[in-house]
């Protein structure tokens, strides 16, 4: 599901039929619950490969067929206990504007409203299960402004591109993982867009949603290229006329 780019920047909650309602997570959020925003984050972007890398069983993830791992599915797995199901309900209810409670019996959950029928009891607005989880998951990373990579076997049907998954996630693994520059730290471009916006400042900020923060991020460094560009040329002219002047209004690229 590709939300659309007014979607993603708007403050409202976005409400997914028979599934829930999830609000966007504000900068002024996360100050105050930034260890438990990045748990969530990564339970969303939790894979098989990626579970059993956490519980130490990554050689026997290696070591099963390309069947096996085609039959694992991340939410059969998060659901197996009852500790990770409780991590998973604290998660929905951290996305999502509904009460969730577990049902580790029934292995799905269930989102309610703050609306009550006649008899007193709470309406439910939708189901959260397998058929369902990678979808919501990929919504909820796309207003946290992550592109989600797709290494889960269960999501892909055609053997061949099985095989080349499984090639390419063996090559991926063997590559030393290079640590993020300082300028994508979240507390840095929070600095950084504070600083150089004419409206934003270190007050005011924090009402701002992920999303949005890294849109103007985006949009910030695209105008001081932009302005650079258009200086050179208001001295050297342009002979190529290579130069678009409207290039600082096109859409965004990630």
């Amino acid at each position: 599901m590709k939300l659309s780019y007014i979607e993603l920047l708007s403050p409202e909650p976005l409400t997914l039929n028979n599934v829930g309602t999830l609000k966007p997570i504000t900068l002024r959020t996360i100050s105050r619950y930034n260890l438990q925003y990045q748990t969530y984050l990564s339970i969303a972007l939790m894979t098989p490969e990626k579970y059993f890398e956490s519980i130490g069983k990554s050689k026997e993830f290696d070591a099963m067929s390309l069947s096996k791992k085609s039959d694992l599915h991340i939410f059969d797995l998060l659901i197996s206990s009852e500790n990770t199901v409780v991590e998973v309900e604290n998660m929905l209810q951290f996305f999502l504007t509904d009460f969730v409670p577990s049902d580790f019996q029934h292995k799905f959950f269930t989102t309610f409203s703050g609306i009550k029928d006649s008899q007193g009891q709470l309406l439910p607005t939708g189901i959260i299960n397998k058929a369902i989880w990678n979808d919501l998951c990929d919504v909820i990373l796309q207003m946290n402004y992550i592109e989600k990579q797709i290494d889960d076997f269960s999501e892909i049907k055609n053997n061949r591109a099985k095989q080349i998954l499984e090639k390419f996630l063996k090559g991926r693994k063997r590559k030393q993982q290079v640590a993020p520059h300082e300028s994508v730290d979240l507390g840095n471009v929070i600095s950084a867009v504070a600083s150089q916006s004419e409206t934003l400042n270190l007050c005011n900020i924090w009402d701002l949603t992920v999303y949005q923060l890294w849109d103007q991020y985006s949009r910030l460094r695209r105008n001081t290229a932009y302005n650079l560009q258009a200086r050179s040329v208001s001295i050297w002219g342009d002979k190529n006329n290579k130069f678009d002047m409207f290039w600082w209004c096109k859409p965004l690229e990630k």
